[in-house]
């Protein structure tokens, strides 16, 4: 309770040396361990409790174990004794009890949902107890081709360095069917059962790879579909996909702009939030008039274009952010600063960047939009952002 509205993992445990820190890293015995994963260096006997706080003011018990020199995952991933067991399972070396409680939101312990950003086209989307990793690039090196043509570093990916370091994953979003948005060798190292939602092409590309359980997100049929969702759906995450950037000639298929839908949340009164999300700023007039009015829009402000080859746009920003802004007038605009990535090959080498979030804001704040939307500076990589209270700032 160091912090209002946290919605994080909590594992108590009968032991004088834990603690659990403002960002809810939990620490055992002096070693930090990731949200919600404790590790414990002895393996004597210990009752553990595991928690979600939905809200500052409700905690609901999700599961109880009795244990002794037990590894026991219940979906935050919990280490005793160095061993790990698939969700909801136990290896026990004697005996083990292991029992659920029903759980659900009410009005009263509204979520509220988070949004961290990874670099790149890549962020995390956390609500109703899950997390969704949105165009993941998550190991190695982006390439297009072979690394001679281009090749693509991610700066964050020498703080973390293996799949494991960006915490549970949940369920995973594809945009695109490129390899910026469908990242190989990212997919290759995410568990099969993880179930997809994906463009037609992309969700293509991972059933080649093995996926278990796809869902398609076709543009042309315009329906709601829910990500997650609690028992008593009081909460979810839904979204419902447009016709986004064009990828290729004329006559290609357009990708995917996204409209994510939080419910079950406590919002100036209203109990939803909407998000915007096209990582091109690449939407036709017919998308926005479409998508209407939104909360909060996540879109490049810089553009990024291969000045050889006439200017051709790869993410246009600019101008067209701000268009877009005209007509969702969100209240809050995330600037998605996917021109960071640092880039080589012959290609790479091509690739250049225009614009600035200070040029932007000046253009914002002059446009018709400028007196209902504001442009928020760049988050911390890796850090949750509250989007309730981002919306309220």
């Amino acid at each position: 309770e160091q912090k209002k509205d946290i919605e994080v993992a909590v594992v108590l445990l009968k032991s004088p040396s834990y603690r659990l820190d403002a960002g809810a890293s939990v620490f055992i015995d002096g070693v930090c361990s990731e949200l919600g994963r404790a590790q414990l260096t002895q393996s004597s006997s210990r009752a553990l409790l595991l928690f979600e706080a939905c809200s500052a003011k409700r905690i609901t018990l999700l599961q109880q174990l009795s244990l002794e020199r037990d590894a026991i995952d219940s979906g935050q991933s919990v280490f005793i004794g160095a061993k790990r067991t698939a969700l909801g399972r136990s290896v026990s070396h004697k005996s083990a009890q292991l029992w659920s409680m029903k759980t659900g939101t009410t009005a009263s312990a509204a979520m509220s949902p988070k949004f961290t950003y990874l670099q790149s086209n890549t962020f995390v989307l956390e609500h109703a107890g899950r997390r969704l990793f949105v165009d993941p690039w998550l190991v190695d090196d982006l390439v297009f081709g072979t690394p001679l043509f281009y090749k693509g570093v991610k700066p964050l990916l020498r703080e973390k360095t293996c799949l494991e370091d960006f915490g549970r994953v949940d369920a995973v979003l594809l945009t695109q069917h490129l390899a910026d948005h469908a990242h190989e060798p990212t997919l290759k190292q995410l568990p099969k059962s993880i179930p997809i939602f994906a463009e037609p092409k992309a969700a293509e590309f991972c059933a080649d790879l093995g996926f278990e359980n796809i869902t398609k997100l076709d543009f042309d049929k315009e329906e709601v579909v829910t990500i997650f969702a609690t028992e008593d759906n009081a909460a979810a995450l839904t979204v419902r996909v447009f016709p986004g950037a064009l990828v290729g000639p004329p006559w290609s298929r357009k990708q995917l702009a996204c409209l994510f839908t939080f419910t079950g949340v406590a919002n100036d009164g209203a109990t939803s939030l909407t998000m915007y999300y096209e990582p091109h700023s690449d939407q036709p007039e017919s998308t926005l008039e479409a998508v209407g009015k939104v909360d909060v829009a996540l879109l490049p402000v810089k553009r990024v274009s291969i000045p050889a080859l006439g200017n051709y746009p790869l993410v246009k920003g600019g101008r067209e952010t701000l268009a877009a802004c005209e007509a969702l007038r969100p209240k809050v605009l995330l600037p998605l600063m996917n021109a960071e990535s640092e880039s080589g090959g012959f290609l790479g080498a091509l690739v250049k960047d225009s614009g600035s979030i200070e040029e932007f804001r000046e253009q914002l704040r002059s446009g018709s939009a400028g007196s209902e939307t504001r442009l928020s500076d760049p988050v911390e990589l890796g850090v949750p952002v509250d989007l309730v209270q981002l919306y309220r700032a």
